[in-house]
């Protein structure tokens, strides 16, 4: 027992080198505010933590395979391309919304994204009712920001626009697999390599920085808080990497 012992003191003081802290939850998706982390596992059960998620972990009615959370509401998609929403802070009940997505974004400054299975793009303005609206583009992922969308196409190529869907898609670079919008200062994202990058926002010039340099930082898929960025791995394991205000 002495040398696995020692080798996880290894590799978890290694991690912690780097600034990432595993948290006890296994996961498919995750996605988080100031107060409050959500995520589906691959049941699709859904589980609600309130930050910094001590195994204090809730299970919420409902089955989703996707999930993002803002300020005030969390939403949600299952199996079915169907779209739910509820309180963040998991009071209350799921209330479905028209339309199908694949994948939904809340963290948007004004307005909800979201992309269905032929990629096409679609905004609704806060509060949501079904009022979607297309949006030029296919994409297969979205994440809005304050004060911008961005997303990924088919060919993994970042473009970001204004958040209210106004202008045109900027293109901002290529290689990356998921991209998230929702930090104060940064666009992170997931490359090909399943290594995590930040770059300044807006991100122009694609100055991309590696977040570490071990197996430990190699992501799937991830989500920017004001505060922090979470993430899970190819083994679902969760993750946690402060950021400075």
């Amino acid at each position: 027992m002495f040398p696995i012992a020692a080798l996880l003191v290894a590799v978890l003081g290694f991690a912690s080198a780097q600034g990432w802290t595993q948290i006890p939850r296994s996961l498919l998706q995750v996605s988080g505010n100031l107060n409050y982390l959500w995520g589906v596992d691959h049941d699709m059960a859904v589980f609600m933590c309130e930050r910094p998620c001590t195994r204090n972990w809730k299970v919420i009615p409902g089955y989703l395979v996707q999930l993002d959370a803002d300020d005030q509401y969390v939403w949600g998609v299952n199996m079915d391309d169907e779209i739910f929403f509820r309180p963040v802070d998991g009071t209350g009940h799921w209330t479905k919304v028209l339309g199908h997505l694949i994948h939904v974004s809340t963290s948007g400054h004004g307005y909800i994204w979201g992309t269905n299975r032929n990629h096409n793009t679609f905004k609704c303005k806060k509060p949501c009712s079904g009022d979607w609206v297309k949006v030029d583009g296919h994409l297969k992922q979205v994440d809005g920001g304050d004060r911008e969308v961005c997303g990924i196409n088919e060919q993994n190529t970042i473009f970001c626009r204004p958040v209210d869907g106004s202008g045109t898609w900027r293109h901002v670079s290529d290689g990356f697999t998921y991209v998230t919008a929702s930090g104060s200062y940064d666009i992170f994202a997931v490359g090909t390599n399943n290594a995590v990058f930040s770059c300044k926002k807006p991100c122009i010039g694609h100055e991309w920085n590696q977040l570490g340099h071990n197996q430990l930082t190699r992501l799937v898929q991830c989500d920017a808080t004001i505060n922090a960025l979470f993430g899970v791995d190819s083994s679902e394991s969760t993750w946690r990497k402060d950021i400075a205000l």
